[in-house]
């Protein structure tokens, strides 16, 4: 299965690592002209093996939800050392399955979640571990939020464990950016509307909401220093502001997207990219002191976004990889069915969220969920790395991001679930 693992990664990062580009056909309509829009097709990161799925319940039940969870979680940390050993290189030449990049560090993020969820130090030390083996490092990019994400682990453990050395790196890498950021408070570079060269120091996609701002406030609120939230704050909106797309009430990938369309007409939202922005708003939003200036904006752009990702939920509980037009993209997407899922959940837990009005949606997505696991742990139906809808993501398909996305899914979950249980009891 090892073997088998590391040939098909290599196959989908060669077919698809440099296809970020969406094609630019133009076609006129009798009010504007629209690039259109076709997604690729794709290949899985896990070539199709004669594996059965996982015998999970789909009962909305704390136990059938840790049998999952644990599935899932113990599945990485079986295959740690072939990621570890893996040669593939990201679009820029830097190793893909770093520990302090952004596939693993959305893995790190779900699997803590998930141990302190379930109380579980096996899984809390498994990240303590990778961590130290790291050194508590970033990565490479100074200005790129991709390469600093793994802060938010860090910012966790260090909560957890008041060592200071947990942050040190990462509190010397983000005031570096405070202090050198050529751009804050000031209007976007005009060049970054076409995502060209350099437009990696400002967020400028989507995916950056997550892997950036969260890291900032917790920063914030562990050191008592507010001009991390200051920095934070003004970047979110920056970004958020014009990729909002307030007639549908989700977010475009990037500035790319907004004057595209498919095929049928349709607008193109990616849904693992709106999943990172519902996802930054569950991790933002505890972070912030209620009488912050902004406060009711995070928490009204997360409602609406909730009220419309309910509505085009499909009936299997999932969410296609584009989220308007299932057409194309017919099968579960479930890194971003997952984010999707840990928002709703922690929208209820939080009571941000009607459970009347939203658990229904909750219990579907864990249908989705429960039906997604291999009986070895590993994810299905994960779309691979990109920045746009795909073609029908295959079943086979996986990958760590979809292991952390599924982790923080079930520990939001998992915590409603016992609330439930409860309440039902008393």
């Amino acid at each position: 299965m090892r073997f088998t693992l590391s040939i098909a990664l290599l196959t989908c990062v060669l077919l698809t690592a440099c296809q970020q580009e969406p094609p630019a056909v133009q076609e006129t309509t009798d009010q504007q002209t629209y690039k259109r829009f076709t997604p690729k097709k794709i290949l899985p990161y896990v070539v199709k093996v004669a594996s059965p799925m996982a015998d999970v319940s789909s009962d909305f039940t704390a136990d059938a939800i840790k049998q999952a969870g644990n599935l899932v979680a113990n599945w990485q940390i079986r295959h740690i050392e072939d990621f570890h050993a893996s040669q593939l290189a990201n679009f820029e030449g830097l190793k893909r399955y770093s520990f302090g990049g952004w596939l693993m560090g959305t893995m790190a993020i779900g699997m803590t979640e998930w141990g302190k969820a379930i109380g579980s130090d096996t899984y809390l030390d498994f990240i303590r571990s990778e961590a130290n083996r790291f050194d508590w490092q970033v990565e490479e990019r100074i200005f790129d939020a991709d390469d600093y994400v793994i802060g938010q682990t860090y910012l966790e453990l260090y909560q957890l464990d008041k060592n200071p050395s947990y942050i040190k790196p990462l509190q010397e890498r983000l005031d570096y950016i405070y202090a050198n950021w050529p751009v804050v408070k000031k209007p976007a570079d005009p060049l970054c509307k076409d995502l060209l060269q350099g437009c990696r120091v400002r967020w400028s996609w989507i995916d950056a909401l997550f892997m950036g701002a969260p890291v900032w406030l917790q920063m914030a609120n562990a050191t008592g220093q507010e001009h991390y939230m200051e920095f934070a704050d003004y970047e979110f909106w920056d970004t958020f502001d014009r990729l909002w797309d307030a007639d549908e009430q989700l977010t475009y990938r990037d500035s790319r997207y907004i004057n595209m369309r498919d095929r049928d007409g349709y607008k193109v939202f990616w849904s693992r990219g709106n999943g990172w922005v519902f996802a930054a708003f569950a991790r933002l939003i505890p972070q912030l002191p209620k009488d912050h200036p902004n406060y009711a904006k995070y928490v009204d752009r997360f409602q609406k976004m909730a009220e419309r990702l309910i509505e085009i939920q499909q009936d299997g509980g999932y969410w296609t990889s584009s989220l308007l037009n299932g057409q194309p993209t017919p099968t579960p997407e479930n890194s971003g069915s997952a984010f999707f899922s840990y928002g709703l959940a922690w929208g209820i837990n939080a009571g941000f969220l009607d459970r009347q009005r939203y658990l229904p949606a909750v219990k579907k997505a864990w249908l989705n969920l429960s039906n997604s696991v291999y009986a070895d742990g590993r994810v299905a139906y994960v779309q691979p790395a990109g920045a746009a809808p795909a073609t029908a993501v295959q079943q086979e398909s996986t990958d760590v991001y979809g292991v952390g996305a599924f982790l923080l899914a079930t520990a939001e979950m998992y915590k409603l679930s016992q609330t439930l249980t409860t309440q039902k009891g008393q």
